[in-house]
């Protein structure tokens, strides 16, 4: 109790003792109140429209309900021209770059963030994950610099490799302090380390920048053995099978033997910890279907890693997976229970996104079939397929846009399904899911900015350059 305490009032200059009283008259120039106005009157008009926005976001962040928010929009609006995805994807690009914040030539973004596990909604710098971070919004603007070859897009993306670069790669911390820092959020392909790894390989890919490609490759060496030991999250969104699938396509990148060896020992520590009925706990107390946290996901991984390594134990592990997941399966409902430990039981089919339900699952096993003989009708990887896709041709529109949640997710695993099964009535459905998107997404100034991929602008922009030009840009929700 040694230690002076003071305080000053919002409209007085006098310095105040922790009781009250009057230690100094004018002890400062200004009160705190007048120079706060002061320093609003000198902001410009571009100033003032930046802070009344991060005010605004604060308050969407804390008012948000969820995947339970009343809805967008609620009805299909036809199949849209291509003409009129790409001038809207243009506008998520210019609404992106707007707001970018340079530092030299580094560039970074203030906006809202979804917590990958929470689902809570926060402003702030963004990070640097493939989910609602920089390497999302990389990957997006790279994507409209090849559509468009406007050159702004792609100072950008080349922008958030720099800052990631001088960041971590170049940063004057120890290296111990370095890893932990770039793996706080675990190995995983969506949210953790694994993502941004993937995230700046496809934006490197999409630009041809070596400069980019270097960067993911220096970053992947900060992926060590040690946590993939420790790996406890095992899934897609923050463990070994996202870290899998992040790695794997770098190796093909770059031949490095270190990422084929790091993605086999993700795949050993996957083996490990499946669990007596074939799948694996992840975030709930009971093993998921799904692609995010589920066997779905898991599974595609370890057959992606038996492609590149071949070792009977990983289709035997994934098959396991895929029939326990078959044990959630609700035929008549064409959808998979969520069991989540805060899902409801009268709500367990009610989610069916990318993420978790139908879809998701439906996209899994067109990636497991590219890689398997297993593609005749009567295949149970099939039937598993045809009950996702029968669930989307039936399925409702859901309340959001997103790539994760929502309806382009939902766009997205619809198109690549049009184009392994030879069905343009696919691609037509996925237009029409991605047309209510395009009519929820204006007036800008009624949603907050959400620049992320996955829950956020940057994937929905994405998704829509896809559905122009599917082949001169990958899945990123499949990990091509």
């Amino acid at each position: 109790m040694d230690i002076p305490y003071f305080q000053l009032r919002t409209d007085s200059r006098d310095l105040l003792d922790g009781d009250g009283n009057v230690v100094e008259r004018n002890f400062i120039r200004t009160p705190g109140y007048e120079n706060v106005r002061q320093r609003i009157a000198a902001l410009s008009g571009a100033d003032r429209s930046f802070q009344l926005e991060l005010i605004r976001a604060s308050f969407a962040a804390r008012d948000f309900g969820g995947p339970d928010q009343p809805p967008v929009f609620t009805a299909v609006r036809g199949v849209p021209e291509s003409g009129r995805l790409l001038e809207t994807a243009r506008g998520i690009a210019r609404d992106i770059e707007a707001r970018t914040i340079w530092h030299g030539e580094e560039a970074s973004w203030i906006g809202h963030d979804t917590l990958p596990v929470s689902g809570r909604l926060t402003v702030g710098p963004l990070g640097p994950s493939l989910y609602g971070g920089s390497t999302g919004v990389a990957t997006f603007l790279a994507g409209q610099f090849a559509m468009d070859g406007d050159l702004k897009y792609r100072r950008a993306a080349l922008g958030i490799t720099r800052a990631l670069r001088r960041a971590v790669l170049e940063s004057a911390l120890d290296r111990k302090t370095v890893r932990t820092f770039f793996l706080a959020g675990g190995i995983g392909g969506v949210a953790g380390a694994g993502s941004t790894i993937y995230g700046l390989l496809k934006t490197g890919q999409i630009l041809q920048d070596e400069e980019t490609l270097d960067t993911a490759l220096g970053l992947s060496r900060l992926l060590g053995v040690d946590a993939i030991r420790a790996d406890t999250k095992l899934d897609v969104m923050s463990g070994s099978a996202g870290a899998i699938l992040s790695l794997l396509p770098l190796w093909e990148q770059t031949g490095e033997a270190e990422l084929l060896e790091k993605a086999a020992l993700c795949g050993e520590r996957l083996l490990e910890m499946q669990g007596p009925e074939g799948a694996w706990l992840t975030i709930a107390r009971r093993p998921l279907a799904g692609f995010s946290h589920g066997a779905a996901g898991i599974g595609l991984a370890l057959l992606r890693l038996h492609a590149a390594t071949p070792d009977p134990r990983l289709p035997h592990a994934a098959m396991a997976g895929f029939a326990y997941e078959r044990t959630l399966l609700s035929p008549e409902a064409c959808n998979w229970q969520d069991l989540r430990d805060h899902i409801k039981a009268k709500d367990r089919l009610a989610m069916a996104s990318w993420c978790h339900g139908a879809p998701g699952v439906a996209l899994s096993r067109i990636g497991a079939l590219k890689l398997s003989a297993g593609g005749e009708p009567e295949s149970p990887l099939r039937s598993d397929l045809d009950f996702g896709l029968r669930y989307l041709a039936g399925g409702g529109i859901v309340n959001r846009g997103t790539v994760c949640c929502g309806e382009m997710g939902r766009a997205d695993i619809l198109l690549e399904a049009a184009r392994y099964l030879g069905r343009p009535e696919l691609e037509v459905a996925a237009r029409k899911r991605a047309s209510c998107v395009v009519a929820g997404l204006f007036p800008a100034a009624e949603r907050p900015f959400v620049p992320g991929f996955f829950q956020g602008l940057a994937g929905i922009g994405y998704g829509l350059l896809r559905l122009i030009a599917p082949d001169r840009l990958p899945s990123i929700l499949l990990w091509d």
